[in-house]
Protein backbone atom coordinates (compact mmCIF):
# COMPACT_ATOMS: atom_id res chain seq x y z
CA UNK A 1 0.00 0.00 0.00
CA UNK A 2 0.71 3.43 -1.07
CA UNK A 3 2.13 6.13 1.89
CA UNK A 4 -0.33 8.60 2.23
CA UNK A 5 1.04 12.43 1.49
CA UNK A 6 1.56 14.76 4.15
CA UNK A 7 -1.44 16.32 6.06
CA UNK A 8 -0.95 20.22 6.28
CA UNK A 9 1.91 19.90 3.29
CA UNK A 10 0.23 21.92 0.49
CA UNK A 11 2.43 24.70 -1.47
CA UNK A 12 0.22 25.88 -4.23
CA UNK A 13 1.56 25.32 -7.82
CA UNK A 14 -0.44 28.18 -9.21
CA UNK A 15 0.90 31.46 -10.95
CA UNK A 16 -1.07 34.20 -10.07
CA UNK A 17 -3.74 34.32 -12.62
CA UNK A 18 -4.86 31.33 -12.03
CA UNK A 19 -4.92 31.78 -7.99
CA UNK A 20 -7.00 35.16 -8.59
CA UNK A 21 -9.13 32.78 -10.98
CA UNK A 22 -10.15 30.40 -7.84
CA UNK A 23 -10.30 33.31 -5.71
CA UNK A 24 -13.00 34.92 -8.16
CA UNK A 25 -14.56 31.89 -8.97
CA UNK A 26 -14.18 29.22 -6.72
CA UNK A 27 -14.13 31.35 -3.72
CA UNK A 28 -10.57 30.04 -2.36
CA UNK A 29 -9.32 32.85 -0.32
CA UNK A 30 -5.43 31.33 0.95
CA UNK A 31 -5.67 32.67 4.29
CA UNK A 32 -8.78 29.90 4.89
CA UNK A 33 -7.93 26.75 2.34
CA UNK A 34 -5.87 25.01 5.27
CA UNK A 35 -8.60 25.34 7.86
CA UNK A 36 -11.50 24.21 5.54
CA UNK A 37 -9.09 21.45 4.26
CA UNK A 38 -8.20 20.33 8.25
CA UNK A 39 -12.29 20.81 9.08
CA UNK A 40 -12.78 18.11 5.95
CA UNK A 41 -10.34 16.16 7.46
CA UNK A 42 -11.72 15.71 10.54
CA UNK A 43 -15.08 15.19 9.53
CA UNK A 44 -13.79 12.49 7.24
CA UNK A 45 -11.64 10.67 10.36
CA UNK A 46 -15.39 10.96 12.33
CA UNK A 47 -17.53 9.14 9.46
CA UNK A 48 -18.98 6.02 10.74
CA UNK A 49 -18.57 3.77 7.23
CA UNK A 50 -16.33 5.93 4.90
CA UNK A 51 -12.69 5.35 5.08
CA UNK A 52 -10.79 7.89 2.66
CA UNK A 53 -7.58 9.79 1.80
CA UNK A 54 -6.94 12.63 3.91
CA UNK A 55 -3.90 14.60 2.31
CA UNK A 56 -4.24 18.44 1.51
CA UNK A 57 -4.06 17.17 -2.40
CA UNK A 58 -7.00 14.97 -2.38
CA UNK A 59 -9.29 17.16 -0.60
CA UNK A 60 -8.33 20.35 -2.29
CA UNK A 61 -10.03 19.05 -5.77
CA UNK A 62 -13.06 18.54 -4.23
CA UNK A 63 -13.48 22.53 -2.49
CA UNK A 64 -12.09 23.38 -5.49
CA UNK A 65 -15.03 21.13 -7.50
CA UNK A 66 -17.49 22.62 -4.67
CA UNK A 67 -16.91 26.56 -4.68
CA UNK A 68 -14.73 26.01 -0.94
CA UNK A 69 -18.26 24.71 0.26
CA UNK A 70 -17.15 22.28 3.23
CA UNK A 71 -20.63 20.61 3.32
CA UNK A 72 -20.77 20.24 0.11
CA UNK A 73 -17.32 18.98 -0.35
CA UNK A 74 -18.11 16.22 2.31
CA UNK A 75 -20.96 15.53 0.38
CA UNK A 76 -18.43 14.68 -2.98
CA UNK A 77 -16.08 12.74 -0.88
CA UNK A 78 -18.93 10.59 0.73
CA UNK A 79 -20.64 9.78 -2.21
CA UNK A 80 -16.98 9.17 -4.26
CA UNK A 81 -16.07 6.44 -2.03
CA UNK A 82 -19.41 5.00 -2.04
CA UNK A 83 -19.81 4.81 -5.67
CA UNK A 84 -16.30 3.52 -6.28
CA UNK A 85 -16.87 0.07 -3.94
CA UNK A 86 -20.55 -0.30 -3.38
CA UNK A 87 -23.39 -1.79 -5.15
CA UNK A 88 -24.91 1.96 -5.31
CA UNK A 89 -22.03 2.65 -7.99
CA UNK A 90 -19.90 0.78 -10.00
CA UNK A 91 -17.25 -1.12 -8.05
CA UNK A 92 -16.09 -3.30 -10.77
CA UNK A 93 -15.05 -0.18 -12.74
CA UNK A 94 -12.24 0.79 -9.78
CA UNK A 95 -11.79 -2.88 -8.35
CA UNK A 96 -8.14 -3.29 -9.65
CA UNK A 97 -6.72 -0.21 -11.16
CA UNK A 98 -3.18 -2.07 -12.29
CA UNK A 99 -0.97 -0.79 -14.31
CA UNK A 100 0.56 -4.67 -15.07
CA UNK A 101 -2.82 -6.10 -15.98
CA UNK A 102 -2.16 -6.84 -19.82
CA UNK A 103 -5.69 -5.95 -20.20
CA UNK A 104 -5.30 -2.41 -19.04
CA UNK A 105 -1.71 -1.95 -20.98
CA UNK A 106 -3.71 -3.10 -24.41
CA UNK A 107 -6.91 -0.91 -23.85
CA UNK A 108 -4.61 2.01 -23.33
CA UNK A 109 -1.99 0.87 -26.22
CA UNK A 110 -4.72 2.81 -28.04
CA UNK A 111 -5.44 6.51 -28.55
CA UNK A 112 -9.04 6.49 -27.02
CA UNK A 113 -8.60 9.13 -25.04
CA UNK A 114 -6.14 12.15 -25.23
CA UNK A 115 -5.20 14.92 -23.04
CA UNK A 116 -4.44 17.54 -25.84
CA UNK A 117 -1.50 20.39 -25.32
CA UNK A 118 -1.77 23.48 -24.19
CA UNK A 119 -0.31 26.42 -26.41
CA UNK A 120 2.55 27.17 -26.65
CA UNK A 121 4.77 28.35 -23.56
CA UNK A 122 0.98 28.55 -21.16
CA UNK A 123 0.58 26.17 -18.62
CA UNK A 124 -2.60 27.52 -17.28
CA UNK A 125 -5.93 27.48 -18.79
CA UNK A 126 -8.77 24.70 -19.24
CA UNK A 127 -7.70 21.36 -20.11
CA UNK A 128 -8.85 19.97 -23.67
CA UNK A 129 -9.80 16.14 -23.47
CA UNK A 130 -10.09 14.03 -26.91
CA UNK A 131 -11.91 10.70 -27.08
CA UNK A 132 -11.85 9.08 -30.34
CA UNK A 133 -15.28 6.68 -30.00
CA UNK A 134 -13.30 4.74 -33.22
CA UNK A 135 -10.38 3.06 -30.73
CA UNK A 136 -12.74 1.45 -28.29
CA UNK A 137 -13.25 -2.04 -29.12
CA UNK A 138 -17.01 -2.79 -29.01
CA UNK A 139 -16.35 -6.35 -28.31
CA UNK A 140 -14.16 -5.76 -25.08
CA UNK A 141 -15.06 -5.96 -21.57
CA UNK A 142 -16.90 -2.60 -20.40
CA UNK A 143 -15.35 -3.25 -17.09
CA UNK A 144 -11.90 -3.48 -18.21
CA UNK A 145 -12.77 -0.68 -20.58
CA UNK A 146 -14.08 1.80 -17.47
CA UNK A 147 -11.19 0.79 -14.92
CA UNK A 148 -8.39 1.69 -18.48
CA UNK A 149 -10.64 5.29 -18.52
CA UNK A 150 -10.75 6.18 -14.88
CA UNK A 151 -6.83 5.24 -14.72
CA UNK A 152 -7.12 8.42 -17.32
CA UNK A 153 -9.43 10.60 -15.52
CA UNK A 154 -7.89 9.75 -12.00
CA UNK A 155 -4.66 11.33 -13.42
CA UNK A 156 -6.35 14.33 -14.80
CA UNK A 157 -8.05 15.08 -11.63
CA UNK A 158 -4.30 16.24 -10.07
CA UNK A 159 -3.80 18.89 -12.02
CA UNK A 160 -4.31 21.97 -10.62
CA UNK A 161 -4.71 23.91 -13.08
CA UNK A 162 -7.52 21.75 -14.28
CA UNK A 163 -9.27 21.74 -11.07
CA UNK A 164 -9.34 25.48 -11.61
CA UNK A 165 -9.59 26.15 -15.19
CA UNK A 166 -12.08 23.21 -15.79
CA UNK A 167 -11.53 20.94 -18.78
CA UNK A 168 -13.45 20.87 -22.49
CA UNK A 169 -14.75 17.40 -23.41
CA UNK A 170 -14.40 16.35 -27.12
CA UNK A 171 -15.86 13.50 -28.90
CA UNK A 172 -15.83 12.08 -31.95
CA UNK A 173 -18.03 9.47 -33.05
CA UNK A 174 -16.33 8.52 -36.42
CA UNK A 175 -16.51 5.15 -37.55
CA UNK A 176 -19.08 4.33 -34.75
CA UNK A 177 -21.61 1.55 -36.04
CA UNK A 178 -24.68 -0.02 -33.70
CA UNK A 179 -22.40 -2.04 -32.15
CA UNK A 180 -21.40 0.36 -29.65
CA UNK A 181 -24.77 -0.43 -28.42
CA UNK A 182 -23.16 -3.39 -26.17
CA UNK A 183 -21.28 -1.49 -24.57
CA UNK A 184 -23.89 1.86 -23.97
CA UNK A 185 -26.88 -0.03 -23.18
CA UNK A 186 -29.40 1.20 -20.44
CA UNK A 187 -27.52 0.03 -17.06
CA UNK A 188 -24.40 0.97 -18.61
CA UNK A 189 -25.25 4.95 -19.60
CA UNK A 190 -27.14 4.91 -16.33
CA UNK A 191 -23.76 3.69 -13.85
CA UNK A 192 -21.40 6.02 -16.10
CA UNK A 193 -23.89 9.28 -15.08
CA UNK A 194 -24.28 8.01 -11.78
CA UNK A 195 -19.99 7.59 -11.56
CA UNK A 196 -19.46 11.02 -13.21
CA UNK A 197 -22.17 13.81 -12.32
CA UNK A 198 -22.25 13.88 -8.42
CA UNK A 199 -19.15 12.16 -7.78
CA UNK A 200 -15.82 13.25 -9.75
CA UNK A 201 -14.31 16.24 -9.00
CA UNK A 202 -13.94 17.35 -12.62
CA UNK A 203 -15.16 21.01 -13.74
CA UNK A 204 -16.81 20.04 -17.19
CA UNK A 205 -17.16 23.43 -18.66
CA UNK A 206 -18.74 22.07 -22.71
CA UNK A 207 -18.88 18.78 -24.33
CA UNK A 208 -18.74 18.77 -28.08
CA UNK A 209 -19.58 16.07 -30.24
CA UNK A 210 -18.58 15.29 -33.76
CA UNK A 211 -19.64 13.15 -36.43
CA UNK A 212 -22.07 11.31 -34.21
CA UNK A 213 -24.35 9.23 -36.40
CA UNK A 214 -28.04 9.82 -35.96
CA UNK A 215 -28.73 6.54 -34.66
CA UNK A 216 -27.33 8.07 -31.64
CA UNK A 217 -29.60 11.17 -31.02
CA UNK A 218 -32.56 9.43 -29.06
CA UNK A 219 -29.59 8.32 -26.59
CA UNK A 220 -28.25 11.18 -26.30
CA UNK A 221 -31.78 13.24 -25.61
CA UNK A 222 -32.13 10.75 -22.97
CA UNK A 223 -28.58 11.46 -21.50
CA UNK A 224 -29.64 15.13 -21.44
CA UNK A 225 -32.51 13.98 -18.79
CA UNK A 226 -29.87 12.46 -16.57
CA UNK A 227 -27.49 15.66 -16.66
CA UNK A 228 -30.14 18.38 -15.84
CA UNK A 229 -30.15 21.84 -17.52
CA UNK A 230 -27.04 22.89 -16.39
CA UNK A 231 -25.01 20.58 -18.01
CA UNK A 232 -27.11 19.54 -20.95
CA UNK A 233 -26.92 23.12 -21.52
CA UNK A 234 -23.35 22.75 -22.04
CA UNK A 235 -23.51 19.76 -24.69
CA UNK A 236 -22.61 21.26 -28.27
CA UNK A 237 -22.97 19.34 -31.68
CA UNK A 238 -21.23 19.57 -33.94
CA UNK A 239 -22.07 18.81 -37.96
CA UNK A 240 -18.57 18.92 -39.49
CA UNK A 241 -14.84 18.63 -38.25
CA UNK A 242 -14.24 22.29 -39.73
CA UNK A 243 -17.20 23.73 -37.82
CA UNK A 244 -15.78 22.04 -34.37
CA UNK A 245 -12.17 23.01 -35.08
CA UNK A 246 -13.22 26.69 -34.91
CA UNK A 247 -13.54 25.84 -31.07
CA UNK A 248 -10.56 24.67 -30.16
CA UNK A 249 -7.37 26.71 -30.54
CA UNK A 250 -4.89 25.24 -33.06
CA UNK A 251 -2.39 24.88 -31.47
CA UNK A 252 -4.24 22.57 -28.93
CA UNK A 253 -5.38 20.58 -31.90
CA UNK A 254 -4.10 17.51 -33.65
CA UNK A 255 -2.85 17.65 -37.11
CA UNK A 256 -5.26 15.24 -38.24
CA UNK A 257 -8.51 17.60 -37.37
CA UNK A 258 -6.46 20.79 -39.09
CA UNK A 259 -4.05 21.68 -35.83
CA UNK A 260 -0.48 22.07 -35.27
CA UNK A 261 -0.42 20.13 -31.93
CA UNK A 262 1.34 17.05 -33.74
CA UNK A 263 -0.14 13.49 -34.96
CA UNK A 264 -2.40 11.82 -32.57
CA UNK A 265 -0.03 9.22 -31.71
CA UNK A 266 2.79 11.74 -31.03
CA UNK A 267 0.23 13.43 -28.40
CA UNK A 268 -0.69 10.61 -27.06
CA UNK A 269 2.49 8.92 -26.19
CA UNK A 270 3.46 10.72 -23.26
CA UNK A 271 -0.19 11.12 -22.12
CA UNK A 272 -0.02 7.35 -21.82
CA UNK A 273 3.59 7.02 -20.05
CA UNK A 274 1.85 9.55 -17.88
CA UNK A 275 -1.14 7.09 -16.92
CA UNK A 276 0.76 3.78 -16.93
CA UNK A 277 3.21 5.67 -14.24
CA UNK A 278 0.53 6.57 -12.17
CA UNK A 279 0.58 3.52 -9.91
CA UNK A 280 1.32 5.55 -7.06
CA UNK A 281 -2.16 7.55 -7.13
CA UNK A 282 -4.09 4.35 -7.97
CA UNK A 283 -2.60 2.86 -4.81
CA UNK A 284 -4.00 5.95 -2.88
CA UNK A 285 -7.46 5.57 -4.26
CA UNK A 286 -7.12 2.08 -2.89
CA UNK A 287 -7.64 3.66 0.69
CA UNK A 288 -10.98 5.22 -0.59
CA UNK A 289 -14.00 2.97 0.42
CA UNK A 290 -17.53 2.83 2.08
CA UNK A 291 -18.70 -0.36 4.12
CA UNK A 292 -22.18 -1.25 2.68
CA UNK A 293 -23.18 -3.00 5.93
CA UNK A 294 -22.69 -0.24 7.82
CA UNK A 295 -24.77 2.56 5.76
CA UNK A 296 -28.02 3.75 6.43
CA UNK A 297 -30.99 1.90 4.49
CA UNK A 298 -32.96 5.14 4.88
CA UNK A 299 -31.95 8.62 5.47
CA UNK A 300 -33.32 9.72 8.88
CA UNK A 301 -34.65 13.35 8.52
CA UNK A 302 -34.13 14.65 12.09
CA UNK A 303 -31.88 17.17 13.19
CA UNK A 304 -29.05 14.97 13.66
CA UNK A 305 -28.54 14.30 10.23
CA UNK A 306 -29.58 18.16 8.95
CA UNK A 307 -30.62 17.01 5.24
CA UNK A 308 -31.85 14.64 3.25
CA UNK A 309 -30.73 13.00 0.13
CA UNK A 310 -27.95 10.27 -0.44
CA UNK A 311 -25.67 12.63 1.77
CA UNK A 312 -26.08 12.42 5.25
CA UNK A 313 -24.46 15.26 7.36
CA UNK A 314 -22.51 13.77 10.65
CA UNK A 315 -22.29 15.42 14.17
CA UNK A 316 -19.01 15.98 15.60
CA UNK A 317 -17.93 17.25 19.09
Amino acid sequence: MAELPGEGTYVCTLDEETQKKAKDELKEDPKERASKIQAVRDWIKKHPYITSRTDDAFILRFLRLCKSSVLDTQKRIEQFCIKRTTSEGAPEWFASQDVDDPKIIDILSKPAQIVLPKPKGKKDGPVYILSLSRNMDPNADINDMMRALYMTVDTNVMDENMQVHGMYFIQDMKGVGMDIMKIWNRENITKAIKVWKDVYPTRTKQFHYVNMPRFLNAIMEIIKLFLGKKLSDRMKIHHSEKEFAKKIPKECLPNEYGGTAGTIEEIYAPFREKVLNNRQEYELLKQCWADEEKMPKEVPTGDAWGMVGSFRKMETD
